[in-house]
């Protein structure tokens, strides 16, 4: 398992991310998870919205089609108060040169996505492709936090390029 919580929200004492806390120390003086920082400015957290269009880094271009970088689904996970990720199920074939799994990624209230991913050197590209394994989790990785964060663009690195 992945463990990224360095802490306790200071008014309700669930875990927070490293980079939760880090924001919430920078903006409110004190660690707040998401829900405590919504209720701190007054907003509903159901308001809190990720515009997968945000021109920057995190987007790019391939044939005219915007794609959302794992980097830019990672930061908006750790913004929306991502507690940990974990594979919960793997198998990697050395022979057949193909992995599978699924990532399960835990956000604060108890909400939890999984994504599964797999990876072949056929379904990799050029420059990866001897790294199927790891493109299998990062695709499944992928896929959890882009459900968990509503965001119905495919990332660039589910693709094969």
């Amino acid at each position: 398992m992945t463990e990224i919580t360095s802490g306790k929200c200071s008014k309700c004492e669930c875990l927070i991310s490293v980079k939760v806390r880090e924001f919430s120390k920078k903006k409110f003086g004190e660690p707040l998870c998401w829900p405590c920082q919504c209720e701190k400015r007054g907003v509903p957290v159901e308001e809190k919205i990720v515009d997968s269009k945000e021109k920057d880094t995190d987007i790019v271009s391939i044939k005219g089609k915007d794609f959302i970088t794992y980097a830019g689904l990672l930061k908006r996970a750790h913004e929306a108060g991502l507690l940990s990720m974990e594979i919960t199920w793997r198998e990697v074939n050395f022979e057949l040169q193909s992995a599978a799994c699924i990532v399960r990624a835990s956000f604060p209230a108890g909400k939890v996505f999984d994504g599964f991913g797999s990876a072949t050197p056929e379904n990799s590209g050029s420059m990866v492709k001897d790294h199927y394994v790891e493109l299998c989790q990062t695709r499944a990785k992928a896929r959890a936090l882009r459900d968990a964060l509503n965001i119905g663009t495919v990332a660039e690195e589910e693709l094969k390029k």
